[in-house]
């Protein structure tokens, strides 16, 4: 019986509709034309996140790169100048 059920379970598995593909946005800046000077800034971000389709978020996820420095959390790759970067706490939501 026991193998019938994962026999089963297995068939109900290969037959189910496979999810939706999921899109990720890298480094907060995903907006077109592709800018690599957005990468990890507030105005990368906020232009990804007002991305829409259909009415809905354009993406699923988004990486966020962020660095501990001098005890603050900023929105940055590493320390290299982390003077042009912003705490993540004043990134808009």
């Amino acid at each position: 019986m026991h193998r019938a059920s994962n026999l089963l379970l297995l068939l109900l598995v290969a037959c189910a509709e496979r999810p939706e593909v999921l899109v990720l946005c890298h480094n907060v800046n995903c907006g077109a034309p592709h800018n690599l000077a957005l990468d990890d800034t507030v105005e990368g971000l906020a232009a990804s996140l007002a991305l829409t389709v259909d009415g809905r978020p354009a993406f699923d996820g988004m990486e966020m790169d962020v660095f501990w420095h001098e005890g603050r959390c900023l929105l940055a790759h590493d320390a290299s100048d982390v003077a042009d970067h912003v705490d993540v706490r004043v990134a808009p939501p």
